[in-house]
């Protein structure tokens, strides 16, 4: 018999953000790049997630192995820059985009 240990990957839980599971966050911020004509493209390789235009096309492109919460990060940001007053968002994600606001308005603190 084999006495070797198979490694198995370690699932852990996931993070609850504004009422709303990691999954649901990335589900709803989806849903609203599709609202905007916004393509979100999960890829492979060595490159900052981020939003851009090809053509007349606009993408946000997200890293395929991130963390959950580094895809929540680059969405909030990325739609901290829009303007969302028109349409309906999701209260969770209004606060998600707004504490990203907030952060990249906020002044480091000299050392």
């Amino acid at each position: 018999m084999d006495s070797r240990k198979t490694k198995t990957k370690q699932s852990r839980k996931p993070a609850v953000i504004h009422g709303m599971e990691e999954d649901q966050v990335i589900q709803a911020f989806e849903t609203l790049a599709m609202t905007l004509n916004i393509e979100v493209r999960y890829e492979k390789g060595d490159f900052r997630s981020a939003m851009c235009r090809v053509g007349e096309e606009n993408l946000i492109i997200l890293q395929k192995d991130a963390d959950p919460i580094k895809k929540i990060n680059v969405f909030a940001k990325e739609f901290s820059n829009i303007k969302l007053d028109d349409i309906y968002v999701v209260p969770a994600l209004k606060s998600i985009i707004q504490e990203a606001k907030d952060n990249e308005n906020s002044v480091p603190e000299e050392k």
